[in-house]
C-alpha cells in the first residue's frame, strides 16, 4: 500500500521494526528532496524519527541505503539552523542508541555529511556547535575502533573522515579546528577517537609537536593523581601513529615524563608503553638504562608482573645494542639471588624477565648474561618450594645452558632430581628445560648424566598414563644423544629402552591416536619418529620387520595427526 506524505509518516515510522519499507523510504527520500527550502519543524521531526528507527536497522541494506540517501537530502537540500541543531540532537541521540560498530558507523557517516554541509563553512548553522559535534566524532569512532574485529568498518570511517577533511570549501581549515577540540577534549574516549582520526591525516606530520604535546597532557599526565586514568588499548591504537613519528629528540624528551610515571601510577601507564614501544621507529637500546631501575622493581611486584615483563619484551624487540639489554639483565640477576628478594611472587617476575633477555634472537650477544646468571639460577631452582617459580625458573636455567652451551654437574643433577619429583608440572618443566639446553648440540655428548633418570622417565610411563606425554620429551632426548654418547647408548640398551619405540604393543604406539594429546608433545612425537628412523639406521636395519612397522607406524600416525602443529611438524621432518 502507497504511503501519503507526508501524512503518513507515523505509519513508516512504525513500520520500520518490521522491515519491508524499502519502498516507502525511497518515496520519503524523494519527498525530502523535492522540497524547497528549510523543512519546517512539524514535518522535520518526524522524519529524524524515522531517521532514529533506521539507525537501528542499519545491518539491512535496503534500510541502509534508503536511510543515507534521506539524510544526504536532508542536510544538502533542505537545511538551515533549524534542520541543523535537529539534526545535531539525532546523531546525539542515535549514538547512545547503537551499541555496535556497524549502526554506529552509519551515524557517524551522517555526522560527517552534517558537519561539511552545516559546520566547517564560515557562516555554517553550525559553526558555533562545531566543538558538540567534533566532540561527538570522536567518541563515535573510538567505539568503531574499540571493534578489534571488524578493522574495515574503522578504516571505511576514517575514510569518510579524511575525505570531509580535504573538501575545497574548509580544506585549509577544517584540520586546525579539529585539532583545537581535541585539544579540549578531557573524556577519554573523545580523545582516543580524536587522535586516531586525526593522526591517521596527511597534516599530522606538520603539527607533530602539537600531538606530542596533547600526548603528554592527554595520555601521560593524565594517568598521575588520585582521579588518575588508565592508558588502555583505545589509547595505544590512537597514537601509535604519533610514535611511529618520534625521532630521537622526541622520545628523548618524553623519557623523563614516562619514568615518572612508570614510579607513580605504574599500573595505569605501563601496559599501555609496551604496546606502544613497538611502534617507534627509533632503536630504543639508548632508552634501556633509564628504564633499569624502574623495571626491576615492576618486576618484583606480583600485581605489575605481566606489564613489566611486556615491557621488557617490547624495549628487546626494539634494541639493536644488546649491551644495553646484558646491562638490564645483570641487574635482574644480581635482585633476584640477592637477600632482597622475600617471597616467590617477586622472584617469578624477576625469572620471566630475565627469560625474555635470555631468548632474545642476538645471536651470541647474550652469552655473557647467560655465563652470569647460570649458577645462580640453578641454585635458586634447587631451593625453591614453589612449583609455579620453580617451573619459570626451570625455563631460565634451559636458556641458560643453551646460551653458555655448557651443562654443569651440579645443574644436571638438579635435573635429574626434578625428573623424579613428585609434582606433573615441575617434571614437565625439567624436561623441556634439558630440551631446550640440548638445542646446543655441542651439549649432547656431555648428556649422559641424564640419562638414566631419561630413561626412569620412559620406564615409569608404562604403568602411569599421566606420564606418557613426558616420556615422549624423554624419549626425544634420548635418540638425540645416543649417536654421540656411546655410554649413554649402553645404558639405554641396559634399560631396554628401544623396546619402547619397536615393540608390537608398546604404550607409545597409541600415543598419536590418544585424545588431549597436545600440540607440544605431537611435536616432539614427530620429531622422535623422525630421528628413529633418520639418527639410528643401523639398528634400524637389524630389527625384525614387526619391529620396524612400529616405528613406520609411529612416523605416519604423525603424519595423520588432526592437529596441524603436528602434523606439519611431522612433514617437514621427513621432507629433510
Amino acid at each position: 500500500m502507497a504511503l501519503e506524505l507526508p501524512k503518513d509518516y507515523a505509519v513508516l515510522e512504525n513500520k520500520i521494526p518490521y522491515g519491508g519499507v524499502g519502498k516507502h523510504l525511497a518515496s520519503l527520500a524523494e519527498h525530502v528532496a523535492a522540497g524547497e527550502g528549510e523543512m519546517p519543524l512539524e514535518e522535520l521531526k518526524p522524519v529524524l524519527r524515522i531517521l532514529l528507527g533506521c539507525a537501528q536497522r542499519a545491518y539491512d541494506p535496503t534500510i541502509r541505503r534508503h536511510a543515507v540517501t534521506i539524510w544526504n537530502a536532508l542536510v544538502s537540500k533542505r537545511m538551515g539552523k533549524t534542520v541543523a541543531q535537529a539534526g545535531l540532537a539525532t546523531l546525539t541521540a542515535a549514538n547512545k542508541q547503537c551499541d555496535d560498530s556497524g549502526r554506529t558507523y552509519l551515524v557517524f557517516e551522517w555526522s560527517c555529511r552534517l558537519a561539511s554541509a552545516a559546520a566547517l563553512g564560515e557562516g555554517a548553522p553550525l559553526e558555533a556547535s562545531l566543538s558538540k559535534l567534533a566532540a561527538l566524532q570522536f567518541s563515535m569512532f573510538a567505539r568503531i575502533l574499540a571493534d578489534t574485529g571488524k578493522p574495515d568498518i574503522a578504516k571505511a570511517a576514517a575514510a569518510k573522515f579524511s575525505s570531509l577533511l580535504v573538501q575545497k570549501t574548509h580544506a585549509k581549515t577544517a584540520f586546525g579546528r579539529y585539532l583545537d577540540v581535541l585539544a579540549g577534549c578531557s573524556d577519554a574516549m573523545e580523545v582516543a577517537g580524536g587522535a586516531a582520526l586525526l593522526l591517521g591525516s596527511k597534516e599530522a606530520a606538520a603539527v607533530k609537536d602539537r600531538f606530542l604535546t596533547l600526548y603528554k597532557e592527554k595520555v601521560v599526565s593524565a594517568t598521575e593523581g588520585r582521579d588518575g586514568r588508565k592508558a588502555g588499548p583505545l589509547a595505544t591504537a590512537a597514537f601509535a601513529p604519533l610514535f611511529k613519528m618520534m625521532t630521537h629528540d622526541d622520545f628523548a624528551a618524553l623519557v623523563p615524563d614516562v619514568c615518572r610515571v612508570l614510579r607513580r601510577t605504574p599500573e595505569l601507564y605501563m601496559a599501555h608503553l609496551a604496546a606502544s614501544i613497538p611502534h617507534l621507529s627509533v632503536d630504543a637500546s639508548r632508552y634501556v638504562e633509564s628504564f633499569t631501575t624502574i623495571l626491576v622493581e615492576r618486576l618484583s611486584s606480583e600485581a605489575l608482573r605481566a606489564d613489566a615483563v611486556a615491557l621488557v619484551t617490547s624495549l628487546a624487540a626494539q634494541s639493536s645494542d644488546v649491551s644495553s639489554l646484558t646491562a638490564l639483565g645483570s641487574e635482574v640477576v644480581k635482585k633476584v639471588a640477592g637477600k632482597g628478594v622475600r617471597n616467590w611472587q617477586e622472584r617469578i617476575g624477576l625469572a620471566e624477565g630475565l627469560r625474555v633477555l635470555l631468548t632474545l634472537p642476538k645471536g651470541k650477544g647474550v652469552a655473557p648474561l647467560a655465563e652470569e646468571a647460570l649458577q645462580p639460577v640453578a641454585a635458586l631452582v634447587d631451593k625453591e618450594a614453589n612449583d609455579e617459580t620453580k617451573n619459570t625458573l626451570l625455563a631460565v636455567l634451559g636458556a641458560c645452558m643453551r646460551r653458555t652451551e655448557t651443562l654443569p654437574a651440579e645443574a644436571a643433577k638438579t635435573l635429574c632430581k626434578n625428573f623424579e619429583s613428585g609434582s606433573d608440572s615441575v617434571r614437565r618443566a625439567a624436561l623441556l628445560c634439558a630440551a631446550e639446553a640440548l638445542q646446543a648440540t655441542e651439549l649432547l655428548a656431555g648428556a649422559g648424566g641424564l640419562v638414566p633418570s631419561l630413561c626412569k622417565v620412559v620406564q615409569t610411563a608404562e604403568k602411569k598414563p599421566g606420564l606418557r606425554g613426558d616420556a615422549v620429551h624423554a624419549a626425544l632426548m634420548l635418540v638425540k644423544v645416543a649417536p654421540h654418547d656411546p655410554a649413554a647408548e649402553a645404558e639405554m640398551d641396559k634399560c631396554k629402552f628401544w623396546g619402547y619405540l619397536t615393540s608390537p604393543g608398546s604404550y607409545f604406539c597409541a600415543l598419536p591416536s590418544l585424545d588431549g594429546l597436545g600440540a607440544g608433545v605431537g611435536v616432539a612425537l614427530a620429531g622422535l619418529a623422525d630421528a628413529v628412523l633418520r639418527d639410528h639406521q643401523a639398528r634400524f636395519a637389524k630389527l625384525r620387520p614387526e619391529e620396524k612397522a612400529v616405528a613406520y607406524g609411529l612416523m605416519a600416525g604423525v603424519l595423520a595427526h588432526v592437529e596441524y602443529a603436528v602434523h606439519s611438524a611431522a612433514a617437514a621432518a621427513a621432507a629433510a
